[in-house]
């Protein structure tokens, strides 16, 4: 059996050959404060309802990882996502990162009403091609990536479990407990090292209840399922969670203390007790806030949102960023220094070419 310098010695050598890169989240700014997306590491994404939260994780735990390993991807490494999604369909998440595809293949803005042809919008039959265009690029994407229904934190848990002892061995050893020799949990063997399985629960407050749980006690049960996910089979489990209306109260923004804080972090906080890494996403035009760590939100208004990590176990925190955020894509871009995006101008970040869509006469 290992003694424990030596598993601690092995890792050293995994990052020396390399493997402990991580994923690259496609936020360089970010991964100086976080080293990118990493095995068994427990992360937190916090944000009041509609700063784009659920945007953020797609952009920087699948869509940017997955698109930059096809890119580049010396290491071989590999990805696994388990995503349950709480309160978006699976159409419309496919739907909005087809419309990010187009964006980045074509350079033009279309939208989740135009590619689904809702209300008054009808797609054109140009951007119908460039959708079916788009096909390989994202069949290719569920063999990594799969939208499950929503289930309760022991189905959650049986699901990943079930996986990882699919693509590892799982090692007992036997100690006696005072009474008798028993068989218990010794450590995990993945068949491929290289690969990062990744669990995302969107959000924690709305998980299906689990016997007969409050609120509190149902976040409670997955993250300890996530520790142990962690722990046992190097899982990076990803919870998304809603913070307090009352961090935008009146007496916070006169003390200019806007930016969420851990206490604001909704129903529970043992997620911020378990987790590795808490990241917070902040939007100061929603308050009415005109600047903010230098940014001129007057210019850049719902397209700014500050992102800021609030814990990082293993490095520095309460540090962050300023990002453009484009909703309608859902994709999220690091924005340049304040100064230098004084001088450079604000028009790349808020103007954007619209894809023209056919739409139904509305009489007018």
């Amino acid at each position: 059996m290992a003694t424990d310098f030596q598993t601690t010695l092995d890792s050293i050598d995994r990052g020396r050959e390399g493997l402990n890169k991580g994923l690259s989240m496609g936020l360089d700014k970010l991964m100086q404060i976080i080293p990118g997306v990493q095995q068994k590491t427990y992360y937190l994404v916090g944000a009041e309802s509609g700063i784009g939260k659920s945007a953020f994780v797609l952009n920087s735990f699948l869509f940017n990882p997955y698109s930059l390993l096809k890119v580049d991807n010396e290491e071989e490494l590999s990805m696994k996502v388990f995503y349950y999604s709480l309160e978006i369909d699976k159409v419309s998440i496919i739907s909005k990162a087809i419309a990010r595809k187009l964006f980045f293949r074509h350079g033009y803005l279309t939208t989740t009403d135009d590619i689904l042809s809702r209300g008054k919008h009808r797609i054109s039959q140009e951007l119908y091609d460039d959708v079916k265009n788009a096909r390989i690029f994202f069949e290719d994407m569920e063999d990594v990536f799969t939208i499950y229904p929503p289930v309760n934190s022991t189905g959650i848990y049986k699901d990943v479990k079930t996986y990882m002892e699919s693509v590892g061995k799982t090692h007992m050893k036997t100690v006696n407990n005072g009474k008798e020799d028993i068989e218990i949990f010794d450590y995990y063997e993945p068949n491929n090292p290289k690969e990062t399985v990744l669990v995302i629960v969107d959000h924690m407050s709305i998980l299906p209840r689990q016997l007969n749980y409050n609120v509190k006690e149902n976040i409670d049960s997955m993250s300890n399922y996530f520790v142990t996910l962690r722990n046992r089979y190097n899982v990076s489990p990803v919870a998304v969670q809603q913070l307090n209306r009352a961090m935008s109260s009146a007496d916070r923004f006169k003390l200019k203390r806007t930016s969420p804080q851990l206490s604001d972090f909704k129903d529970s906080g043992n997620t911020i007790q378990d987790s590795n890494v808490v990241i917070s996403l902040h939007s100061p035009h929603r308050i009415d806030q005109e600047e903010y760590n230098g940014y001129d939100i007057t210019e850049l208004k719902n397209r700014f949102v500050w992102a800021e990590v609030l814990k990082n176990r293993d490095g520095v925190s309460d540090m962050g960023i300023g990002l453009n955020f484009i909703g309608e894509i859902g994709l999220f871009k690091e924005l340049p220094a304040p100064d230098i995006l004084k001088l450079s101008g604000y028009s790349p970040y808020v103007d954007f070419n619209y894809k023209t869509c056919l739409r139904e006469d509305d009489g007018t």
